[in-house]
């Protein structure tokens, strides 16, 4: 019996990597006229971590987690992580789309700056 899915015919070496997601997603927020400052979370100390960690004016920060369309997925690392910083009150997004992080990290940044005083 054929399969008809779409994904099936999908070769994997034409999914982007998550390293091209977060180009993608630099490039997007350094158009924008905020200057914010993105700093990747990695090293020693910070497995698990979200990817990013955006900060703007009036206090605005972020957490974003990018991922490779498709093939990417959360480690069990970082759904605890994700989940203990949920219960502290900070959202880690996950996108597969740079531009998709970036318009969602600058509507955030919109409704910010016009709630805050």
């Amino acid at each position: 019996m054929k399969q008809n899915n779409s994904l099936v015919n999908i070769k994997r070496r034409d999914i982007p990597l998550e390293s091209a997601v977060e180009k993608t997603f630099l490039t997007a927020l350094k158009k924008s006229p905020y200057g914010l400052k993105v700093r990747k979370m990695n090293g020693i100390g910070y497995r698990s971590w979200p990817d990013r960690l955006v900060l703007g004016p009036k206090k605005f920060f972020i957490f974003i987690e990018l991922k490779r369309p498709i093939l990417g997925k959360l480690s069990p690392g970082q759904i605890d992580l994700f989940a203990e910083m949920e219960d502290l009150g900070h959202q880690v997004p996950v996108f597969t789309d740079g531009n998709k992080a970036a318009a969602f990290v600058l509507a955030e940044l919109d409704i910010h700056l016009h709630t805050r005083k």
